[in-house]
């Protein structure tokens, strides 16, 4: 993981973190993670689609390795939706000085870190998160493995209907936030476990 993961996972992440208060589970878009069809090549005997790649004649191990990718994306969906409804669960009850067990069995690293320090500041500072927010893009991104990690995600969210507020006063308003999420697997649980600032234009 390089040093510049980690950083935008101590700031950009902190941010959604402290504006994330969501439906869960809802998703305007989703594709899949890459897709694999046994179609006849010559030489070759299946069709290889990565994320964001083009089709292309691939052998028989690359298209298990793809197929493997695609069901990680598909977990890793899965895994984002229950820790959004668990962070907003968290905010709206005005934040926690340790994580929920519920909340470590979803992250880990550096954006557990980063997401308990905001619950941790919403804790000391007797504030809470009010208003919706709806998960508006949640689909697979290309990288992953190249930094190390099992799969990784765009997640676009927005917050413009939420806010933090404290005695009844708006202390900071929400936005439409983007990042990529990367997963990685801790024994046999797939864990949000760093992420990097994402261009809202692509939600």
């Amino acid at each position: 993981m390089s040093q510049r993961m980690t950083r935008a996972a101590a700031s950009g992440v902190l941010v959604f973190a402290l504006l994330l208060t969501g439906c869960g589970g809802k998703s305007s878009k989703s594709t899949p993670a890459g897709s694999a069809s046994a179609q006849p090549s010559p030489g070759l005997s299946y069709t290889c689609t990565p994320v964001a790649g083009t089709p292309r004649p691939c052998t028989p191990e690359e298209y298990t390795q793809e197929q493997a990718r695609a069901r990680a994306a598909e977990e890793a969906k899965g895994v984002y939706r229950a820790l959004v409804s668990e962070l907003a669960a968290l905010q709206r009850a005005g934040g926690s000085a340790t994580p929920s067990a519920e909340f470590a069995s979803l992250a880990g690293g550096p954006y557990l870190a980063a997401q308990q320090a905001t619950l941790t500041r919403l804790s000391q500072y007797k504030a809470r998160v009010t208003g919706d927010v709806r998960i508006t893009t949640l689909e697979a991104a290309p990288g992953a493995p190249a930094k190390g990690f099992e799969t990784a995600l765009l997640a676009c969210v927005d917050s413009r209907k939420a806010a933090v507020v404290q005695d009844g006063k708006t202390l900071a308003p929400g936005q439409l936030v983007a990042e990529v999420v990367y997963f990685r697997r801790e024994g046999t649980a797939l864990k949000a476990w760093d992420a990097e600032k994402a261009d809202p234009k692509r939600c």
